[in-house]
């Protein structure tokens, strides 16, 4: 009599047993997830701030870690939450950073990788039009592999030719142009036109220094005088 008792105390236990051992995340719901990972979106970008603040020379591989880190909690709590796309563009964002300050070319291309990643899982988003962009700037000022910059930018133009980041890029591709075919008499052009104009008051008194002094002009007496 008591085996049907047993039982139900049994499967009781194993039901409690398994919802402690099931992550709370688990049993969140979707709308919940989302409010913790817009709260842990500004949680990390506080950290990213508060590590901007500090000099370069203090910035750590660890304390960039750390931030990344921070990113990548609220993809992964709520990956079609409204901050999933921003958190990857920041992760970019941070590995680019540390790239430079840390002058680490395979962070650099980490921070490429991460970019890429976001047309992929958010094709519809603003956040991968600034991740193609960014890959150029990588490539150009961290990597300076021109070549590949080059490459990225025109794709750029090619995809996005109104967006307000498209005349940056046309700027890139001139400096690129400019590192690869150094040109003497361009940049002799560029350096005239530096040169400030000179006013109209500086044009008139220059003209009148250059305007020949009027001889006086002869006395009546000395024209009436008679010849000797």
């Amino acid at each position: 009599m008591h085996r049907p008792l047993q039982r139900g105390i049994y499967l009781t236990l194993a039901a409690a047993v398994l919802l402690i051992c099931v992550p709370a995340q688990a049993r969140m719901t979707v709308a919940q997830k989302k409010q913790i990972a817009h709260k842990q979106f500004q949680t990390a970008e506080k950290m990213r701030e508060a590590l901007n603040g500090r000099p370069q020379s203090e910035r750590t591989r660890a304390a960039y870690s750390r931030v990344v880190e921070a990113y990548r909690k609220v993809y992964r709590l709520a990956p079609s939450g409204r901050d999933a796309a921003p958190s990857l563009l920041a992760m970019g964002e941070v590995m680019a950073e540390s790239g430079r300050v840390l002058n680490d070319p395979a962070q650099s291309q980490a921070a490429i990788e991460q970019f890429k990643s976001i047309p992929n899982e958010y094709p519809g988003s603003r956040e991968r039009v600034n991740a193609l962009f960014t890959i150029g700037k990588i490539y150009q000022d961290n990597l300076n592999d021109l070549p590949q910059a080059k490459t990225t930018f025109e794709e750029f133009l090619k995809k996005y030719p109104a967006h307000q980041l498209a005349a940056d890029a046309k700027d890139a591709l001139e400096e690129i142009a400019d590192a690869q075919n150094p040109n003497p008499k361009k940049k002799r052009k560029v350096e005239t036109a530096l040169v400030p104009s000179p006013s109209k008051k500086e044009k008139k008194a220059h003209a009148q220094k250059q305007e020949p002094e009027d001889e006086p002009m002869p006395s009546a007496e000395a024209t009436l005088a008679p010849a000797s």
